[in-house]
């Protein structure tokens, strides 16, 4: 078991008001939801109008770094190094739950997903250490309580009956990275269809770590994996793989039981970002190296790149017919989601925001009022109106500070940003 602590708080009363105060409008994944597209339609208090009264309401400490933050009816969520994290929309700490001591030194953890009233804490193996399946794990907590409620999936998405994500395995000198499509509520992580995406050896440098997207219709990875001859071991692409049922007899030796994909999409690249699915699962959107390739959902073909004017820092929001690119260089390049019509397409719009951009931008409602929001590495928040400001480059409608560096992608619910830093979590309010 882990350690748990429990504030000590009127659970009944501050869980009836934090209903009413996040009732409809939950972050409740990295990205907001399985597609990651980053967008909350239904957040209608920040707006172009009333953006600019943001300001810091609260902040709290974590143990180290933190992941995205997420939330759900009990408040908001996150990751630090060591020990997950609730806390109450007034900043108050809910609870704390902290690694178990055996695995201190071997995970740390990764993420988090709000679900039904519970958090799925993720950890994940560090590099070099061979005991990193044991060391890798998800597990249930009450999000209200952070009580222990058993085992769960290795997952970075949730949608419906199933969740989705990866883990590294461990044998006889050959580290391999798993994906897993699992039943979110199953007591262990049941694998119902899957195998090796990549494989590299001891000796070898590790790849890049592997990104699952979970759509509709198909689980999406980006990263290291089987090429389109299912020969190579751990090349850069893009690949789709049955929800369900699909086969696990494909891939070189000494592993011939990698999961087959259904398709793939070579990359020539040194990094990727994950996969955001548009709305209506047609189209994938990714960043590669300093290139924004949009894909067919159903083939994997290229219908259309943009170069950005740096490096892509995370991945790309989309929201209505916008796609939102966050740079290393501190642009934040816009473009319509449904490309240009032809095969190379530019920026409609840049925003500046003085900083490089960490992490995938948070866009808060739709149409005229909707407000895009970046993360920097100076610790800086900039928000830009969605549809531009009639310039080719645009400054900044607003900007806070959140104290440290943003290592957490800002998280838009109920009138608030959340966002994570290296030093904790910090809350911006209307």
């Amino acid at each position: 078991m882990w350690g748990t602590r429990v504030g000590t708080i009127a659970h009944g009363a501050v869980a009836a008001g934090l209903a009413a105060t996040l009732g409809g409008c939950f972050w409740p994944a990295p990205g907001g939801g399985p597609d990651r597209t980053a967008h909350n339609a239904l957040e209608t208090a920040i707006t172009v109008d009333t953006v600019g009264s943001l300001h810091p309401v609260w902040s709290a400490p974590t143990d180290g770094p933190t992941g995205d933050p997420v939330t759900s009816t009990a408040g908001v969520h996150v990751d630090g190094d060591q020990t997950t994290y609730g806390f109450g929309t007034d900043g108050s700490e809910l609870w704390s739950v902290t690694l178990r001591a055996e695995y201190e030194e071997l995970a740390e953890l990764s993420s988090v997903v709000a679900r039904d009233g519970r958090v799925l804490a993720v950890h994940r193996a560090r590099a070099g250490f061979e005991e990193v399946a044991q060391a890798t794990a998800g597990v249930w907590f009450d999000a209200r309580t952070g009580g222990d409620l058993g085992p769960g999936p290795v997952a970075d998405s949730v949608r419906g009956d199933l969740a989705a994500g990866s883990r590294t395995d461990y044998l006889d000198g050959v580290f391999s990275e798993t994906l897993q499509i699992a039943d979110p509520d199953s007591g262990t992580a049941q694998v119902l269809d899957g195998g090796l995406l990549s494989l590299w050896f001891l000796d070898s440098p590790r790849p890049a770590p592997t990104h699952v997207t979970l759509g509709a219709g198909a689980v999406f990875q980006s990263g290291p994996g089987l090429p389109s001859d299912q020969q190579g071991i751990a090349d850069l692409g893009v690949r789709a793989f049955p929800r369900q049922g699909g086969a696990r007899n494909c891939g070189p030796q000494p592993a011939p039981f990698f999961a087959c994909p259904t398709w793939v999409t070579e990359l020539t690249a040194t990094s990727t970002t994950a996969v955001v699915v548009s709305p209506d699962q047609a189209t994938l959107y990714l960043g590669v190296d300093a290139v924004l390739y949009v894909l067919d959902a159903t083939t994997g073909a290229v219908q259309w790149t943009a170069p950005m004017p740096s490096t892509v820092a995370d991945a790309p929001a989309v929201a209505g017919d916008r796609v939102f690119v966050p740079t290393s260089g501190g642009e934040l390049a816009v473009l319509a989601a449904g490309g240009c019509g032809s095969a190379t397409c530019a920026p409609a719009w840049t925003g500046s925001t003085g900083s490089a951009v960490t992490v995938q931008p948070a866009v808060a409602g739709s149409g005229a009022g909707a407000v895009v929001i970046t993360g920097g590495a100076d610790g800086g928040l900039d928000a830009f109106p969605a549809a531009g400001c009639g310039a080719a480059t645009c400054a900044p409608s607003w900007s806070g500070a959140a104290g440290a560096p943003i290592t957490g992608a800002p998280a838009v619910s109920n009138g608030r940003v959340y966002v994570g830093t290296e030093a904790g979590i910090v809350a911006f309010g209307l």
